[in-house]
């Protein structure tokens, strides 16, 4: 399963020296998760990862990322936690100079689940589907900021039992440094 995010991973780079005015940067932020069930409400956590950035014109881009993020919800009383290796591919688009608006599937695969400390992670789906869309924008020195909301559109459960038809809901804020290329 480890394979797979690095293979991705691996991909990015060797996509980034096919490409002569492709980016690449680092990133990291704050989620707001949640599980769209019954009783659930939202908790805190983090991503951070790398991401590219290849243009296909003047106001288009792919940028793919590959992103640790912890995701999960509050439920009654136990908190429920996901990591995940989340792999987004996203289609940006250039409004302005500074602004841009995102749009794309991602892939996430699960590294961590727990509810209340015990470990539950045979009864999640090995993989999550998302898609992800948000906005943000380009600052002096290669500062990025911005806020993006992902949307499960597969059933994370495994088990049948206590999270029946359950997706996630992640909203994000984060910011980042573009290394070099293409803005």
């Amino acid at each position: 399963m480890k394979r797979i995010p690095l293979f991705f991973l691996l991909l990015l780079a060797v996509s980034f020296t096919s490409f002569g005015q492709a980016g690449f940067g680092v990133k990291g932020g704050v989620n707001f998760a949640n599980i769209n069930i019954d009783e659930a409400s939202s908790r805190t956590g983090y991503h951070f990862g790398v991401f590219g950035d290849i243009p296909l014109g003047d106001h288009f881009a792919i940028q793919p990322e590959v992103l640790f993020s912890t995701q999960g919800a509050k439920i009654a009383d136990t908190e429920v936690d996901f990591g995940y290796v989340n792999i987004p591919i996203l289609l940006r688009l250039k409004l302005v100079k500074i602004l841009n608006i995102h749009v794309g599937p991602q892939v996430g695969f699960v590294t961590k689940a727990e509810s209340g400390g015990e470990d539950i992670k045979e009864n999640v789906k090995n993989a999550d589907f998302s898609i992800a869309a948000g906005a943000g924008i380009s600052l002096p020195l290669g500062l990025e900021a911005g806020a993006r909301y992902n949307i499960g559109v597969s059933d994370i459960n495994n088990s049948g039992i206590e999270f029946a038809d359950s997706q996630h809901r992640v909203f994000q804020i984060y910011v980042g440094w573009r290394i070099f290329g293409h803005k």
